[in-house]
């Protein structure tokens, strides 16, 4: 059993791949399982995760139907062992230190989450986004009357005070499980806010890292993305806007 178990959902990045998962097994906190799920792949991605599992056995792969991004997730956190959870998105990448900064800040504070920033890279630009709400530690009642009020709207249109992404973060796993598990699998944008809030209004405290040492890649030939026609993007929001009334109803 892993202290920290590494989901990675993947789909269609076979030229990204590669640095990814090289990425995760060069980092310097050892004691981790590195679940990669290949949601229906129809590329290559298949033939490259079995490729890395029969040279390092802290490797399991998962073969699946495509079910989408939620769907993979739910998939890989089901079959981790660890005590804490963290995700990477198949195109991206981690700086070799990225889950030792976050252990150590998670067994210096005993927090239930880690939130870091992250890097953008598109192109050969990167460049660091850090949560609008300072760094440090925060307990039960800090969240309650700092982080709260703030995490969603920290006083601009798409300003939240803590990034809405679940992969530049470390989460106990009795914590995540519940949330992550419930999120309605038709749900395909936004669908890392409706883990992230939930799991911070049920969490005890929270550690803010300035870190930015996970990569988040975009292709510059891709900044605009395809949109299905206006009323399946309709649908695809209010499926969105209803889950999070009720999840964060209370």
């Amino acid at each position: 059993m892993a202290t920290v178990s590494i989901i990675v959902p993947i789909y269609n990045v076979e030229t990204e791949l590669r640095k990814c998962v090289s990425s995760i097994l060069a980092q310097t906190y050892k004691d981790i399982e590195i679940i990669l799920v290949d949601d229906g792949s129809p590329d290559n991605c298949g033939v490259i995760c079995d490729e890395y599992a029969r040279k390092d056995n802290r490797i399991v792969v998962i073969h699946k139907e495509n079910g989408g991004l939620v769907n993979a997730r739910k998939s890989g956190l089901e079959k981790s062992t660890g005590q804490f959870i963290s995700y990477v998105d198949g195109d991206d990448w981690i700086e070799e230190d990225f889950i030792q900064e976050l252990i150590d800040c998670q067994q210096k504070y005993n927090v239930d989450i880690v939130a870091a920033g992250f890097s953008k890279d598109i192109g050969d630009i990167s460049d660091e986004h850090a949560n609008v709400i300072p760094s440090g530690f925060y307990d039960k009642h800090r969240m309650i009357t700092e982080i709260y009020p703030r995490m969603i709207c920290a006083g601009e249109y798409f300003y939240f005070g803590i990034c809405s992404y679940v992969w530049n973060k470390l989460f106990k796993k009795e914590l995540l499980y519940d949330c992550q598990m419930a999120v309605d699998p038709r749900i395909s944008v936004g669908e890392d806010s409706c883990v992230v809030f939930p799991v911070l209004l049920k969490s005890n405290s929270l550690y803010i890292s300035e870190s930015a040492n996970y990569h988040y890649y975009q292709k510059a030939f891709s900044m605009l993305k395809s949109m299905d026609s206006l009323e399946k993007e309709k649908e695809k929001i209010s499926w969105l806007n209803d889950y999070l009334l009720n999840s964060l109803k209370d």
